[in-house]
């Protein structure tokens, strides 16, 4: 028979939890406030309390054990574990900028292994290429190729669809937009 979860802490009563739980612009520790407040009820079983947060059983003991121990700071996120970075925050900026301003003259296009051998030669670092992927993909910087043309592609019925395209359209909006300049774009993805 599976044990019930108590909350056993009443440093704060059921409506300031509900309270909070609705004012917390923070998602995750609003729903661990919710659970704080539906638990104790016992109107809903623990499994119906992690349907209806969509959490598991095991997640609503761990939030009440934490709830109870700590209050409202236990509800907070804890600092992850895991290895701190090997790049300090001076030389991710440095990398960062070295993509910004482009490939230096002689060079072949950056890679995440040219990064990280240029990386390599500072004194004391020395890590892989996700290492230098992940500060690159936290400053929204990723590689990013062109689709390749297909090889039945017919470049002359292209350019004779784009010019009729462009006359006709021409036609059709000068009634409607005769002030307006309109750009019309489109991506051929198969011929």
């Amino acid at each position: 028979m599976p044990v019930a979860i108590s909350i056993n802490n009443e440093t704060l009563c059921k409506d300031d939890l509900e309270e909070l739980a609705r004012k917390c612009q923070v998602t995750r520790i609003g729903k661990r406030l919710k659970a704080t407040v539906l638990i104790p009820e016992g109107k809903l079983s623990r499994f119906r309390v992690g349907r209806k947060l969509k959490v598991g059983v095991q997640t609503l003991c761990v939030w009440g054990n934490r709830y109870n121990a700590e209050a409202l700071s236990g509800l907070y996120d804890r600092q992850p574990t895991g290895l701190a970075s090997k790049l300090t925050a001076t030389r991710q900026q440095a990398v960062v900028d070295w993509v910004i301003e482009g490939i230096p003259d002689g060079e072949p296009d950056w890679t995440l292994e040219s990064l990280q051998l240029k990386i390599k030669k500072e004194p004391g670092v020395s890590f892989g290429v996700e290492g230098v992927r992940r500060p690159l993909n936290t400053h929204s910087l990723r590689y990013i190729t062109p689709r390749p043309c297909h090889s039945k592609a017919e470049l002359e019925a292209q350019q004779q669809f784009r010019n009729a395209l462009s006359k006709s359209a021409s036609n059709i909006l000068a009634d409607y937009l005769a002030p307006k300049r309109v750009w019309i774009f489109f991506q051929d993805e198969s011929r």
